[in-house]
């Protein structure tokens, strides 16, 4: 009797499904998202107010990758001359699902100086986990780690934050070349703004406490119209230039 109990029960837990970083997002993303095919974002992007250039943000397609639906993101770097004298790089190509806006896969190239390297992510649907590849310096490592929370790379999370419910201060796991972190987003207030594409009414997003701050336009895109991080290097800051779509 024992044993069919023991049996039963085993068979009703894992008849329950458990949460998934993708179920999760779902429940904090605020739906229907808007098709962003063709979105062109240029930013202006300096770091402790030494302008290195552009960093231009574009939606490209829709794909089916890994028996989902994925947005190809491309964020690629214009450096301006004196970032270009300094062998300045950071290209970047996301996979980011179109239900949820997590990125399944993720690719970035970066350089400075001598030092030049690139980051490879991919998430495993079916043991929610995340492999890692990072290439520097002619050597190449690589971790995996689990999620369970909605997850994000170090860039892709500014995409996310458009269409999250912030009042539900979601968490989000960050995943980057040193690891994983974890952020936290909270409502601001709201704002006229101005930045060099123009005036628009906006929303504060905080990250945390003190980690950085994203204007987002008031209307059903939920542009990026500023951000502010705090990072190791000191204060990242990106301004909207212009839109197309």
């Amino acid at each position: 009797m024992l044993i069919l109990v023991f049996f039963l029960l085993t068979s009703l837990i894992s008849a329950v499904e458990l949460p998934t970083p993708l179920n999760k997002a779902v429940n904090i993303i605020n739906q229907p998202l808007p098709n962003l095919v063709g979105e062109t974002l240029a930013y202006s992007i300096s770091l402790n107010n030494i302008s290195l250039g552009q960093q231009i943000l574009t939606f490209e397609s829709i794909i089916s990758y890994e028996g989902r639906s994925v947005y190809v993101v491309k964020f690629n770097c214009r450096p301006n001359l004196m970032m270009k004298a300094l062998n300045y790089r950071n290209n970047e190509k996301y996979y980011l699902d179109t239900e949820t806006l997590l990125p399944l896969y993720i690719f970035r190239e970066y350089s400075g100086g001598f030092n030049k390297g690139s980051m490879e992510f991919f998430f495993r649907e079916k043991t929610s986990e995340v492999d890692v590849f990072i290439t520097e310096k002619a050597s190449e490592r690589r971790f995996s780690t689990s999620v369970t929370e909605p997850f994000q790379g170090e860039t892709t999370f500014i995409l996310f934050s458009r269409f999250v419910d912030l009042k539900k201060t979601p968490l989000i796991e960050i995943i980057s070349s040193t690891g994983k972190n974890y952020f936290q987003l909270f409502s601001g207030c709201e704002e006229k703004i101005t930045v060099p594409a123009g005036s628009f009414q906006a929303e504060l997003a905080l990250i945390n406490s003190d980690a950085g701050k994203i204007w987002l336009s008031k209307d059903i895109f939920r542009v990026p119209l500023k951000i502010i991080l705090n990072i190791n290097a000191g204060c990242l800051e990106m301004n909207l230039l212009s839109i197309k779509r």
